[in-house]
């Protein structure tokens, strides 16, 4: 072979097996990014399995949490019954509500029943400032919505919560008490809607703030009257836990 050919035939050869070592390392790494793939597909429900428990988790968390902020409120309703054991609400009346002499200062607040709007709405506040969170919930009607509200609410509590406020009213009672303004109050007007429906305008102060007029809606049956809440409320009140 002379040498011209032979140097031909050298870089032929040469860039042969250049091609092959390229072409096996190419191989080698799809065989490793296969071997990789089938490992993750190995692990998938594992890791779904770890998933899964890391959102039980987080839902527990957040469980904890709503129960934490519900056993707090509770502390702070009852707080006023054992300050009060004579069944008075003795709280504090701020200067706001002494600025307004014709409103009714809560110390003077009774449980009349449910016989008249005005009685119901005295007795519901009379229970919010004493804690009696059964009295309060006799007086409270829940619409459609907001029933189904409360239940979603209470369905997020642990089995031991739910298991204490067994019905929406008694769950969303401790929320109103919670919330409700325990200074003063003064019924401004009452409208009837028909026959078992009406209207109370309600200038309603905390103990330390200006009065807030408000429209309560109360719903007569057979028992008496009681206030009626709505979706909104529900929803309003149940941020205290969210």
């Amino acid at each position: 072979m002379n040498k011209p050919t032979w140097l031909i035939a050298s870089v032929f050869i040469t860039a042969g097996a250049v091609g092959l070592v390229l072409r096996q390392r190419s191989i080698d790494r799809s065989r490793a990014e296969i071997v990789a793939l089938q490992a993750s597909s190995a692990d998938l429900p594992r890791l779904r399995d770890e998933h899964r428990r890391l959102l039980k988790r987080a839902d527990e968390l957040a469980r904890n949490g709503q129960a934490q902020k519900l056993i707090l409120l509770r502390q702070r309703v009852e707080a006023f019954r054992h300050a009060n054991p004579s069944g008075t609400a003795a709280v504090s009346v701020g200067e706001a509500s002494k600025a307004h002499p014709e409103m009714r200062r809560a110390e003077t607040w009774q449980n009349l029943g449910r016989a008249t709007t005005r009685a119901t709405l005295e007795t519901s506040l009379w229970a919010a400032a004493q804690g009696d969170l059964a009295t309060l919930a006799q007086t409270i009607r829940l619409e459609a919505d907001a029933r189904t509200e409360a239940e979603t609410l209470l369905s997020t509590m642990p089995a031991d919560i739910r298991a204490q406020y067994d019905s929406p009213e008694k769950f969303v009672a401790l929320l109103l008490a919670a919330e409700a303004p325990l200074g003063s109050m003064q019924v401004v007007s009452e409208n009837l809607l028909g026959s078992d429906r009406a209207r109370l305008e309600v200038l309603m102060a905390d103990t330390d703030s200006d009065p807030e007029a408000r429209t309560v809606v109360f719903h007569q049956d057979a028992s008496g009257w009681m206030l009626v809440v709505n979706v909104k409320l529900v929803t309003k009140v149940g941020r205290l836990i969210r």
